[in-house]
C-alpha cells in the first residue's frame, strides 16, 4: 500500500492502480482490513485524478466506512478529505 501512495504522488496513476488493486486483493486474502481501507482510499483517488467521480465516491466512502469501523479516527479523516474533494 505504501508503494502504491508513493506512486500516486508521481502521478503515475496506472502503477498507482496496479499496486493498489494487488494490495487490496492481498488484505480480502489475508482479512486485513485497515489494508483494504487504505488501498481503495489509493484507487479511489486514482479515480477522482482520472474524472471517475462516481467510482472515486464509491471508493472513498467504503475506505471512510471501514477506517470508521476500525476506530483509526485520524484515517477517517483523512479519507473524508479525499472524498470532500470528489465533491468540489
Amino acid at each position: 500500500v505504501e508503494v502504491a501512495g508513493a506512486a500516486v504522488d508521481l502521478d503515475d496513476y496506472p502503477l498507482t492502480a496496479a499496486l493498489a488493486e494487488r494490495a487490496r486483493a492481498l488484505a480480502l486474502r489475508v482479512g486485513d482490513r485497515l489494508c483494504l481501507a487504505r488501498s481503495q482510499y489509493h484507487l479511489g483517488s486514482v479515480a477522482r485524478f482520472q474524472g471517475d467521480y462516481a467510482r472515486a465516491t464509491t471508493l472513498l466512502g467504503d475506505s471512510v466506512a471501514l477506517a470508521r469501523a476500525l476506530g483509526y479516527v485520524v484515517w477517517s479523516a483523512y479519507y473524508l478529505v479525499e472524498l470532500g474533494a470528489v465533491a468540489l
